[in-house]
């Protein structure tokens, strides 16, 4: 099905598809300037849309558009923008993750905030936690969530019934929490 968005003034007519087996909202842009973006079918359209806005920094250059004066300077206060929210999701996330940690006492190596396009958080074995920058644009309870899952991966790195009951020590309506933040994927 042929939609269109309006992506920082520029009309962009795209293919859209839903399929039940996927999981995520996925865009894609053809060297023929066609963009397709494919979502689950349990996916409010609402969401796509967002979802398609939030990559506009990427797709509009890719579509060649004749006015990519004005995308550089769109690209170049992006980059600023970003800058200015990476450095209050580190001030954020680092307080929230000090909080939880003095329920748990766990250790981990480094904390670093990304740019992640398809994750909010990961932990790895070695007890580096990553944060999307992005967390911080959520509710609290959402990015309370994720901080607590992170840091309980340092001590489960699985999603096991242990895991959850880690999780549930600090967050016990997690439940909710993970369709809500898997709704926003």
């Amino acid at each position: 099905m042929h939609k269109s968005i309006n992506l920082d003034g520029i009309e962009v007519v795209y293919d859209f598809k839903r399929y039940s087996g996927s999981k995520n909202i996925k865009i894609t842009v053809f060297s023929t300037h066609r963009v397709l973006v494919t979502a689950p079918k349990r996916v409010r359209e609402s969401d796509v849309n967002a979802f398609i806005i939030s990559r506009s920094g990427w797709i509009l250059p890719l579509l060649g558009n004749e006015s990519n004066v004005n995308h550089k300077k769109n690209l170049l206060e992006k980059k600023m923008e970003y800058k200015k929210l990476k450095r209050r999701a580190e001030e954020i996330l680092s307080a929230r993750l000090r909080h939880f940690n003095a329920i748990y006492g766990f250790r981990f190596k480094s904390v670093k905030i990304r740019n992640q396009s398809s994750r909010w958080g990961s932990c790895s074995s070695s007890g580096s936690i990553n944060f999307n920058y992005r967390l911080i644009l959520l509710d609290q309870e959402l990015i309370d969530y994720v901080v607590v899952h992170e840091l309980c991966h340092l001590r489960e790195m699985n999603h096991s019934p242990a895991f959850w009951r880690l999780v549930e020590k600090s967050i016990p309506n997690y439940k909710v929490l993970k369709k809500k933040l898997a709704r926003l994927s």
